[in-house]
């Protein structure tokens, strides 16, 4: 089963993440993959530079870009996916 938790920032998605983490579910935040390619551009993750590399990464692979990064590394049945913001 996967579970993807969606709503606005501060709304608790890494909180009601982490408690199924508890229970046995595997853990992606499509936030960490925005992490990663700003660590390979020597860049820091500020809030600015999180915002600014998603959208670029949009623009140049498409809106789902990191749901479909997040769907490639998936090992486990049980597969909770955050960090997904609305709007």
């Amino acid at each position: 089963m996967m579970i993807v938790i969606i709503g606005t920032n501060c709304s608790g998605k890494e909180t009601a993440a982490n408690y199924l983490v508890k229970k046995g579910y595997e853990h992606f935040s499509l936030s960490d993959i925005i992490r990663e390619e700003l660590t390979k551009k020597g860049l820091d993750h500020s809030r600015k530079n999180l915002f600014n590399m998603g959208n670029e990464l949009r623009r140049k692979f498409g809106d789902n870009v990191l749901a479909l990064r997040a769907l490639k590394r998936i090992k486990n049945q049980k597969t909770v996916i955050s960090s997904i913001r609305h709007p």
